[in-house]
């Protein structure tokens, strides 16, 4: 025989032989840990409130994920929040903190973040889910504590398709409270446009929370909310130009009643020019027939940063605003201004800056400083609508 071929058959037997006695402590002791440090000061102004809150807080995330054995890996996350000194911040979920103060919904908590196996492309148990741009389905990342599902996943990413199937039983939201539910996702991405998408979904959401319970109360939620939404996206460049059509329509699923869960439709068009590669500017119209909800999504990413639409108004909402967005070397920046009313008959809500300012020190430490004002119009919008709220930020964010 050769002398490459023997060497080669060499290899082969040895490699064979290594992996018939791999074994799960093999896995485990090979697997990979990751450190986050999240430490952020918020401000927060309402006139809504009798005092303005400041929270500074700190989220520590450790993070491992073992090797594979057998094509299964296992990852586990662990996470604190924790209040750096006195609180002087509301949470009006839980009431922590100081009612006389204004809202802020970081809660100290520490404990089981994330906790799942994950078998070419199925995950089971506890885990962060983020579909699509968020809208409907996401973790709220921006909050110092994730929201999570769990229940049993599956994504499959071709080069012509993407495929994300879920069936969840519960939601673990920021506020610490978990909320029995019975929920199925399918979102699916078609890649036929030229660098674009076209993405169909269905997302159903059987609340479990019994009518009249503590947790009920809690959330704001119970079976009578049950609802699902079915929709489609497509979103993509041409030259210098780039857009975003969705649309949706809401329904009542099991349980729901007409009070609990109306049937609405949703809207979002976006067009932006991107003058280079690290500028761009869009213009969006997002559009909520009254009674559309969407508890489940990153509701902090829409309608404005300081929070003054997380539920859609009796009316609904019409949110128009520019988005810039510019990078100059390890400086990022993104500014826009929302104008609200409502989807009914125009009824004028008020007006909201926001603002943003990166700076990357090094590759696993950023900096932010982020701000929002929204102007309530005080003559025709209706409650705390009406008050004008400021909120600012600062950030540092460590990984290793």
């Amino acid at each position: 025989m050769p002398k490459f071929t023997s060497t080669l058959a060499i290899l082969i037997v040895g490699t064979a032989m290594q992996a018939q006695e791999a074994t799960p402590l093999d896995a485990l002791a090979k697997g990979k840990a990751s450190l986050e440090i999240r430490t952020r000061y918020e401000h927060v102004d309402d006139d809504v409130s009798l005092k303005t809150a400041d929270a500074p807080t700190n989220r520590l995330v450790l993070t491992y994920k073992t090797a594979q054995w057998e094509g299964l890996s296992l990852t586990a996350q662990f996470e604190n929040v924790a209040v750096l000194g006195s609180t002087r911040y509301f949470v009006p979920q839980t009431g922590y903190g100081r009612a006389t103060h204004a809202t802020v919904v970081d809660q100290p908590l520490s404990g089981l973040n994330q906790l799942f196996v994950e078998w070419k492309g199925l995950k089971a148990g506890r885990q962060v889910i983020n579909l699509d741009n968020q809208r409907f389905v996401g973790s709220v990342g921006w909050r110092q504590n994730d929201q999570v599902f769990t229940g049993l996943t599956y994504a499959l990413d071709t080069q012509y398709v993407a495929l994300n199937l879920g069936h969840l039983t519960q939601a673990h939201l920021i506020t610490g409270f978990t909320k029995p539910i019975n929920g199925e996702l399918i979102n699916v991405d078609v890649k036929v446009i030229p660098k674009g998408h076209i993405r169909a979904f269905y997302y159903a959401f059987d609340e479990q929370v019994r009518v009249g319970s503590a947790l009920a109360a809690s959330t704001g939620t119970s079976t009578a909310n049950s609802f699902k939404h079915t929709g489609a996206r497509v979103d993509g460049d041409v030259w210098k130009l780039f857009y975003d059509v969705s649309m949706a329509k809401q329904d009542r699923t099991k349980d729901a009643t007409l009070t609990g869960t109306l049937e609405a439709d949703y809207r979002y068009l976006g067009l932006g020019f991107r003058f280079t590669k690290d500028h761009s500017l869009q213009l969006t119209q997002e559009t909520l027939e009254p009674g559309f909800k969407t508890p489940y999504a990153t509701l902090h990413a829409w309608n404005g940063w300081v929070d003054r639409f997380l539920a859609t108004p009796t009316k609904g909402l019409e949110d128009t605003f520019p988005t810039y967005k510019g990078k100059v070397g390890a400086w990022t920046f993104e500014a826009s201004h929302h104008t609200y009313k409502a989807e009914t008959d125009g009824t004028a809500y008020g007006k909201e800056w926001n603002a943003l300012v990166g700076f990357q020190v090094t590759k696993g430490w950023s900096l932010m400083a982020k701000a929002g004002s929204y102007a309530g119009d005080a003559a025709s919008a209706p409650g705390a609508l009406s008050k004008d709220t400021k909120k600012f930020w600062l950030q540092s964010l460590l990984k290793f």
